[in-house]
Formats: structure tokens, C-alpha cells, sequence
């Protein structure tokens, strides 16, 4: 914490008495296998987002560490400077999180100790493994990242630990059988699993008589990859340029004509974004009422609403939901057996943030095949029909839900 507290010092120097620092340590590794050309590429980024706040006015930037003194200075200058310059009546610290000293981690690794090497190695000799086993070459991808990220103001000092990772394999003939999973590190033990999805010879086949369907279910992880498209409407950037069809005036008002519930909150052990702001479990829609939006400390500004505290932590510029639960008021799981078919998940899903149409091809299941459907609704709509099949829910990556029954398909 040697370089937050240089820092600190040169702001009080200048005279500004309220701030916000929050340092991120990142590291990264990059691995792909095209066609039996191996690439890495290692990154490494230590930075500190610094936001102080001077009266009605409030600036910010962002520094790398080892930085000198009059750089530091001369940062917090251009700053006051743009501030004062832009007439703006800013608030960057209204919701800073005054608790005591923690330091609260994710246990699983720890970041002073990362071996990128190591990653490196162990994805190259799972690949290696599961070429062995199955007979058909397929491409590679691999991305691992570690952060720590440490918020320290007069208040707080609060570090948190965040790691993420995607690994995709895609059959090289057809391009059709793929694996991707996420979050998997050096230890877990997914080659069967990769095996498996890699190694499924299901074939899809046209579907008969799709305009007479009345009902399906759709399934917990295909309702995650809608839910994912959906929250995009709620972005403060999207509603302030006119680019989702929710507009601010929409806030407090009925969106939805069934009562359903839609929450975001934090991943574990992440307690405040990369603006300093505390996070916390909110709601975007009750009971069908809009309620919240999401956004960062400029866009919350424009649109004069409460800032939920949903900056991206490695760029602060850009807004990120991160986890979601949705709920709806009724449950018809004694009509489960009823129902015409299943689908499993989207393929080339699109949504048209604009005027809520959501175009995408269904990968589905019935009794007896397996086949396609392309889907052409307003996500309000499909949304206005859909009722829980189950009071049990899961999490399906970053969305917490069930499946769901689906009815008055046109």
C-alpha cells in the first residue's frame, strides 16, 4: 500500500480532503492451438483509479504505479482544471462504503503467488490428453485472468480477489461440436467433461408442425443466455444515447404486464466496483415495475438516478452487470408432462436493444428428435407468458433461476 499512500499524501498536499483510490493488479494469460500453431501471450497491469471530490465538483484519472511526484501533480491539475472547466456539479463519493478495515478473500489462490507458467503448462496437457482420446483435431482457446483489486480512501481500506476463465475447443471438420466452459483452473479436472460435449453425435433435424406448438419449457440455461440479453436494455449509457427501448421516463412504471421479479447483484466476495462504490443486491424489476437501472458514476449523473455501483473493475468506463436472479409470481409445474418440447439452449441469439426484438435459433428437444426452431418475438413478450416449471432454481453461470414454461407461442 506503499504507492496509495504517496499518493494520498500528494492529494492532501494539494488539498483535497476526500478521494477515492482503488488499485488493480491484473494478470492474464492467453493461449490458443489454430490448427496446431501454438500462441501465448502473458499480460501484466498495475494501475490506481484515483476520484476526488472538491466541493460541488469532482474529478478523476488514472495513474500507473511508479509514477512520479510531479506526474502525480500535475494529473490532479488537468483534473481540477476539466472539472471547473465543464461547470459539472459531480458527486463521485456518495456512496462510499465507511466500515472498518478487511480483507476478505476468494481462498481459493492466492495472488502474490499466481504461476502463469503453470496455467500455461496445464492447458497444454489437457489439450495434449484429449487429442490423444478422441479421434477428430480440433482448435483451442484459453483465457485465464487473476485480479486483486485494493480500495483505500479515509474511511476503508478493502482488498478483494477476483479470478475468471473461459476455455473453447471447436471441431475443426464442421466447426459444430464445441466445448466451452468457464471459470476452470490448473487442478480441475474437466477432460471427460470437454470429451463428452466434444464427442456428441446428436443430430438436429427440421421441425414439423412448430406453427401448432402451444407450449414449451424453457430450460434454466437457455433463460440465462436471454436474461444476459435482456439486462442490456437496462444500461444507463443505452438509455441516455437512445439506444435501448427503455427510456428514463420509463422508471417506476409498469414494463411488464405479469408480476416478475429481476435482481442483480455482485459475485462473491466482490464488495465494491472499480469507482470505489459499494455493491450491493438490487432490484431492476418488482412485481413488473422498472425500478432501477444500471450504470457507473457519469451516466448515473446524467440521468439524475441512484448509482448501483456496477462499473466494470478493470475499466471504470464501462458498465458490467454481473450476477442475475429472476422470478416470476406462479408456478404450472402439474403441467410439465403437457408441454411439446424442450429447448435446451440458443444458437446465433441476437437482441435488438432498441425495440426489444429477439432473434435466435432454439436447439430443442421432444419426445422424439431433436431439431431447430428460429424464434422472432419481442422479449416482452416471451417474458408476459413464461411461468416457473419448478420452485426450485440453480445457477446457470452468473443467472439464478428455473425452467420455464412458455405458453401462447405465435
Amino acid at each position: 500500500m506503499e504507492e496509495c499512500k504517496r499518493i494520498e499524501n500528494i492529494l492532501q498536499k494539494s488539498g483535497i480532503k476526500e478521494y477515492n483510490l482503488v488499485r488493480c493488479q491484473e494478470q492474464e494469460i492467453q493461449f490458443s492451438d489454430y490448427y496446431g500453431i501454438i500462441r501465448t501471450n502473458i499480460c501484466e497491469e498495475d494501475k490506481i483509479n484515483v476520484w476526488f471530490q472538491e466541493g460541488k465538483h469532482g474529478g478523476n484519472f488514472t495513474i500507473s504505479v511508479g509514477q512520479t511526484d510531479e506526474i502525480i501533480k500535475k494529473m490532479i491539475d488537468d483534473s481540477r482544471k476539466l472539472a471547473i472547466a465543464n461547470g459539472e456539479e459531480r458527486n463521485w463519493l456518495q456512496n462510499i462504503q465507511k466500515s472498518s478495515k478487511t480483507n476478505p478473500k476468494d481462498g481459493d489462490f492466492d495472488f502474490e503467488e499466481i504461476d502463469l507458467i503453470k496455467n500455461f503448462m496445464w492447458v497444454r496437457k489437457l489439450i495434449k490428453k484429449i487429442k490423444n482420446t478422441t479421434d477428430f483435431d480440433f482448435n483451442t482457446s484459453f483465457l485465464t485472468k487473476y485480479g486483486k483489486y485494493t480500495l483505500k480512501n479515509r474511511y476503508t481500506y478493502i482488498t478483494q480477489y477476483k479470478r475468471s476463465s473461459e476455455i473453447l475447443c471447436v471441431e475443426n471438420s464442421r466447426f459444430e461440436k464445441k466445448a466451452r466452459m468457464y471459470n476452470v483452473f490448473p487442478g480441475d479436472n474437466i477432460e471427460n467433461i470437454i470429451v463428452k460435449k466434444m464427442t456428441n453425435d446428436k443430430k438436429y433435424i427440421s421441425a414439423d408442425n412448430t406453427n401448432k406448438i402451444k407450449k414449451v419449457i424453457i430450460s434454466s440455461k437457455a433463460m440465462g443466455q436471454i436474461l444476459n440479453k435482456y439486462v442490456l436494455a437496462f444500461y444507463a449509457d443505452s438509455i441516455f444515447f437512445g439506444q435501448s427501448f427503455i427510456t428514463c421516463y420509463t422508471l417506476g412504471k409498469r414494463i411488464l404486464r405479469r408480476n416478475i421479479n429481476i435482481d442483480v447483484l455482485p459475485e462473491t466476495n466482490i464488495f465494491f466496483d472499480g469507482e470505489g462504490n459499494s455493491l450491493k443486491e438490487a432490484p431492476l424489476v418488482e412485481n413488473g415495475i422498472l425500478k432501477n437501472f444500471i450504470g457507473n458514476n457519469r451516466f448515473s449523473y446524467y440521468l439524475n438516478i441512484i448509482n448501483l455501483g456496477y462499473s466494470d473493475l478493470s475499466s471504470p468506463e464501462h458498465i458490467k452487470h454481473q450476477r442475475i436472479k429472476f422470478g416470476t409470481d406462479r408456478y404450472k409445474a402439474d403441467q410439465a408432462k403437457e408441454l411439446d418440447y424442450i429447448i435446451c439452449e440458443f444458437e446465433n441469439l441476437y437482441f435488438d436493444c432498441s425495440n426489444g426484438k429477439l432473434i435466435a435459433t432454439a436447439k430443442c428437444q421432444s419426445k422424439h428428435s431433436f431439431f431447430k426452431v428460429d424464434i422472432n418475438i419481442n422479449i416482452n413478450s416471451l417474458l408476459d407468458h413464461v411461468y416457473q416449471a419448478s420452485i426450485q432454481k440453480r445457477w446457470n453461470d452468473n443467472v439464478y433461476c428455473s425452467d420455464m414454461i412458455w405458453e401462447n407461442i405465435e
